[in-house]
């Protein structure tokens, strides 16, 4: 199955920052991105998901 978010520029920005500057290609690190928020649990995934708010609408 393939998925095409839109992503809002300020994340987008920022996932273009972090593949270049770990060298990854920047699908795999969406999907890395993905699978580690993911991997979290309800309550930690929704802190998580909180916090990034917070940090993007600074």
């Amino acid at each position: 199955m393939s998925i095409t978010p839109d992503l809002p520029p300020k994340v987008e920005a920022l996932l273009r920052q972090r593949s270049e500057s770990t060298g990854q290609d920047i699908s795999q690190m969406a999907l890395l991105v993905l699978t580690l928020g993911l991997s979290l649990d309800d309550e930690d995934f929704f802190a998580a998901l909180k916090g990034i708010q917070r940090g993007l609408d600074d």
